[in-house]
């Protein structure tokens, strides 16, 4: 990172009595931590790809592009492959996912575990990861009210939701619906893998990697990978920190995320590249 890179990100704040970190225990992890970890999946050969298992039908070409596009710009090294059902139809009903209906919004929720159980065979030997990608809305555990996503480290494997992040879905109407909800997918899809490298919650500053217990919370600005989680992930991958923001900023301005687009352009001003 250029050495003033701090200044571009705002240090982590609580600003609600139902903000995640009030209601969650977070221990920092440096990055020291993170390195001598011995929980962190390593890329190798034989693992490499990180794949973007479709499990819902609703979500078209359109959107399965910009998903793969924007992920290959983020974990830039990698290789991203979509991968789909073999058999068509409902994947939620093909699989006896246990359901319930939500108290508070009268809507159906999926068993997030159990959709871990059944993806956890389906993950390719050359994965290094594969996350699961539904528009159906998401519980852990019965005592939770719902999830943005859940990963399993070990198993290489996690489950995101992104229908909480659809503005719709929050009673909120705007002719900016599809860009809102797209831009905040893509958002909860790199945090959720980012887990699956080990990097834990963010605790230094507004970053990709913070908790969130809502949808209120998790929108309040646009949040990018902050120094220290950006210092993690290129130790894992080994991408040049340049080349990543420039890749982000093309992905960023050719998908239509005007906003992301400029903050990478601002960035790279630092590097003295444009």
């Amino acid at each position: 990172m250029c050495e003033n890179a701090e200044t571009l990100f705002t240090p982590k704040t609580i600003q609600s009595s139902e903000d995640w970190l009030s209601c969650h225990e977070e221990k920092c992890q440096t990055f020291q931590a993170f390195k001598d970890s011995k929980l962190r999946n390593k890329i190798s050969k034989e693992r490499n790809i990180i794949y973007l298992y479709i499990a819902d039908q609703k979500i078209d070409d359109d959107f399965k592009q910009i998903l793969l596009s924007y992920c290959q710009a983020f974990y830039h090294g990698m290789q991203v492959n979509l991968m789909e059902p073999k058999v068509q139809g409902d994947f939620m009903v093909i699989h006896n996912i246990p359901c319930r209906i939500n108290q508070y919004t009268g809507m159906k929720q999926y068993d997030a575990e159990a959709i871990l159980a059944k993806t956890i065979p389906m993950v390719p030997k050359s994965a290094y990861c594969m996350l699961t990608v539904t528009l159906q809305d998401l519980y852990p555990r019965p005592s939770w009210n719902f999830v943005f996503g859940l990963a399993n480290l070990s198993k290489r494997t996690g489950v995101f939701s992104f229908v909480r992040y659809d503005p719709l879905f929050q009673g909120i109407q705007t002719p900016k619906r599809n860009l809102i909800l797209k831009r905040n997918a893509c958002g909860v899809m790199v945090h959720e893998i980012g887990h699956m490298f080990a990097i834990k919650h963010c605790t230094y500053y507004e970053c990709t990697m913070n908790g969130f217990n809502s949808y209120e919370e998790s929108t309040r600005s646009i949040r990018y990978l902050c120094p220290v989680c950006t210092k993690k992930l290129q130790l894992a991958i080994g991408f040049d920190t340049k080349e990543r923001l420039v890749k982000l900023r093309e992905v960023c301005e050719s998908i239509g995320f005007s906003e992301n687009a400029e903050y990478y352009k601002d960035f790279l001003l630092d590097f003295g590249r444009v």
